[in-house]
């Protein structure tokens, strides 16, 4: 049995535009883990919904602002699958295409992922907040209510 040994290394020289979708990984990653941390943390009080849904709108620019750079960053790998340059010097072109584009492929599916993850935390929270407020009223209307038919019933004992 033989078995091959291959070194994939790929000329960042030779591959700019390959190396800029790896250059602008690490800034979409930490731009979105960064608004994600802040949703995560985002605390909301039980009762005092008072200017909750400012706070919650404030986050809707720096997503909007997330969501354009990882739209460049998509419509750029999409149009570099439609024809990929990638210059390989001492390396057979089969097993280096096959690796280099998969590994371009996790990239774009980790974006995508933790971009998708970020959009969810923040209907969540715009969830929950809906919630509370539906939750506050109907309490409300009970309590209300439950005043009434008391006052009704004492009302009418007299």
């Amino acid at each position: 049995m033989d078995i091959r040994e291959h070194k994939l290394d790929l000329d960042r020289e030779s591959n700019k535009e390959y190396y800029s979708f790896l250059d602008d990984f690490p800034i979409i990653q930490d731009a979105i883990n960064s608004i994600n941390n802040k949703l995560l943390s985002f605390k909301q009080p039980r009762f005092f919904l008072f200017s909750q849904k400012k706070k919650i709108k404030a986050f809707l620019k720096p997503i909007e602002e997330v969501r354009d750079l990882k739209a460049k960053w998509s419509n750029k790998y999409i149009t570099f699958l439609g024809k990929p340059s990638l210059s390989f010097n001492n390396l057979d072109p089969t097993v280096g295409y096959v690796h280099f584009m998969n590994f371009l492929a996790e990239v774009n599916h980790i974006v995508n992922n933790k971009y998708d993850t970020l959009v969810s935390n923040y209907m969540i929270i715009q969830d929950r907040n809906s919630n509370q407020i539906n939750f506050i009223i109907a309490i409300t209307s009970a309590l209300l209510s439950l005043f009434g038919l008391l006052l009704a019933i004492y009302v009418l004992r007299k």
